[in-house]
């Protein structure tokens, strides 16, 4: 049925409301439930969830009320969510992101195993033209929504490229599909790099970065934002994307970056 998945989320919703939990304004997906002294978080993708927080017992107490209401399996420490593949040391305060395994999926996927390494996700300065022509007979949305989705979980060093190159994907012409396949070599080279979030008291608590070019589409004129946060020196949101109105000067384009930051 159509209508099943919201009537599973809504049925969700009501027995997490029941126990305590809050729904988050900016992600319905996030749960939080704040005590005097304890605090937990609740991840919810479809079926699967995650739970985390600061005392054990009120975990183990929250899986037992769950698993009264809904058929459950417990997997035990988290090692692998969503294709994450999640380490962790407690004793020295570090957690590490990677997606490894699924690059190397797609690389097989894609036939790319034994391509050469390219060292940057794009040239330098490049600049690409909407295709004219026929679009040619490749994977290309495939390819490009398999690496966004790495993007958006663990790699904001591909965030511009991936970015970019989304806004051929309505016509793709051979070489926007050579340029895509140059992001899916230098990841191979890379695959290894990961996420690290660690205790460091040094860092300042909250920090963001907001840029942007100018003028930089050769098509409409329109200029690029990004930008990035950090929480004690950890990255934990990025973003990359074409304004939505041509700026007259750098100067605006560079509030438009920082009201998207904002925002």
């Amino acid at each position: 049925l159509k209508q099943s998945p919201r009537c599973w989320n809504e049925k969700f919703n009501f027995h997490l409301e029941k126990l305590g939990f809050q729904r988050s304004q900016h992600d319905y997906c996030l749960y939080t439930k704040f005590s005097k002294d304890s605090t937990m978080f609740l991840l919810l993708y479809v079926d699967d969830l995650l739970i985390t927080g600061n005392k054990e017992s009120e975990i183990e107490s929250l899986k037992k009320q769950l698993s009264k209401i809904f058929e459950m399996s417990d997997c035990g420490e988290l090692k692998h969510y969503l294709g994450i593949k999640i380490e962790y040391d407690r004793e020295k305060g570090f957690m590490k992101l990677s997606q490894e395994a699924n690059i190397t999926k797609i690389l097989h996927k894609f036939g790319m195993t034994d391509c050469n390494e390219a060292r940057s996700p794009m040239e330098k300065g490049l600049q690409l033209i909407n295709n004219e022509n026929e679009p040619t007979k490749n994977s290309y949305r495939e390819l490009l929504g398999s690496l966004m989705y790495i993007m958006l979980c663990v790699r904001p060093d591909i965030c511009y490229a991936i970015g970019y190159m989304g806004r051929f994907q309505q016509n793709p012409g051979e070489i926007h599909w050579t340029t895509l396949r140059r992001i899916l070599r230098y990841i191979k080279g890379t695959k290894d790099l990961k996420l690290i979030f660690n205790r460091n008291s040094e860092e300042r608590a909250i920090i963001g970065y907001a840029d942007a070019d100018w003028a930089s589409s050769l098509h409409d004129r329109k200029s690029t934002s990004g930008y990035v946060f950090f929480i004690f020196g950890c990255p934990i949101l990025w973003s990359s994307k074409k304004q939505a109105t041509v700026a007259t000067s750098s100067s605006e384009a560079e509030y438009v970056a920082v009201s998207h930051a904002r925002s």
